[in-house]
């Protein structure tokens, strides 16, 4: 679901503020056994009345409607059971779930009107609001991943979505996170120690292996790290190398190369970041799997030296 925004988006459809909103909704709807359903785009505190995805017969929303009312006033999930609704409310519909930018910045609202009865429980209505969550936070960063894979088509979307992420943590509470470039020679020796590189990643990083012509780049993104933590991975992976095969970054001509990932300008950091790796240019750059093998290939990026 963090995904359908970004695919939409670069597939040519919808890119107003609910990109990606009608895949989400059958995703919903197979999920939680929706049969009738509408999203609508919020703009403020107004709800924008013309649906922009819909599952099962056509409806007009009825912004007076008791569940609508209280789902926009509390930003929470709203259904018949919804603590300080009134018992005797009236209503067409069985929830209205808010659609949540950031912790309370209402971008939309998803109006149930069909589900049946034996799907309406608590643990359903909990997992609608995950998938809307899920949802929401790929509409919060669709805009900021799209212009960084716009920018260079190879970066994995995993690795734009966290890093455009990690910037807009750094921009609100000021928390550190880092990217670290290792780059290595093309060859056999350098092969296996870029592998092993690969495979000693943390679970919490997000990794982006990718190849030119001529060298190896292991890009790490590291989210909540400052300096000090990437000086930490550096002795950690260098202690490894010397471990494992008797040598160093600087004997085994690695390049080493960091970023903080900044609050403002984060695309054009991450840009000169890939420039000082010399990993941009015209020729073509290749993502490959954790074992070192091709992935796929676009155009992005030229030969690079390490140093």
């Amino acid at each position: 679901l963090r995904a359908v925004a970004l695919q939409d988006a670069m597939n040519g459809g919808n890119t107003g503020p609910l990109a990606g909103a009608q895949p989400m909704l059958q995703v919903v709807a197979q999920a939680c056994q929706v049969e009738g359903a509408a999203l609508y785009a919020c703009d403020g505190e107004r709800v924008v009345p013309n649906a922009v995805a819909s599952i099962g017969p056509a409806f007009e929303i009825d912004v007076n409607d008791p569940l609508v009312r209280h789902c926009l006033e509390t930003r929470a999930l709203a259904h018949l059971r919804s603590t300080g609704l009134q018992q005797d409310a009236q209503t067409r519909y069985v929830a209205v779930a808010p659609v949540l930018a950031g912790s309370d910045r209402l971008i939309g609202v998803l109006v149930v009107e069909r589900m049946p009865f034996l799907s309406l429980t608590y643990e359903n209505l909990q997992m609608l609001m995950v998938l809307m969550g899920y949802y929401a936070d790929g509409v919060e960063h669709a805009r900021a991943t799209h212009g960084i894979q716009e920018m260079a088509p190879a970066i994995p979307y995993a690795f734009a979505l966290d890093y455009a992420r990690l910037s807009r943590l750094r921009h609100e509470t000021g928390i550190q996170s880092s990217v670290v470039a290792l780059v290595f020679d093309l060859d056999e020796a350098r092969d296996a120690l870029f592998e092993q590189v690969v495979r000693s990643r943390r679970a919490l990083d997000v990794a982006w292996p990718v190849r030119n012509a001529h060298h190896r780049a292991m890009l790490t993104l590291m989210p909540l790290s400052d300096a000090q933590a990437v000086s930490a991975y550096l002795v950690r992976i260098e202690d490894m190398l010397r471990a494992q095969f008797g040598t160093d970054f600087s004997s085994a001509h690695i390049g080493v190369y960091t970023l903080s990932v900044p609050a403002e300008g984060a695309e054009e950091a991450l840009m000169r970041l890939l420039h000082r790796c010399q990993l941009d240019g015209a020729s073509t750059i290749t993502a490959v799997q954790a074992d070192g093998t091709r992935d796929a290939s676009v155009a992005g990026a030229g030969p690079a030296r390490a140093g």
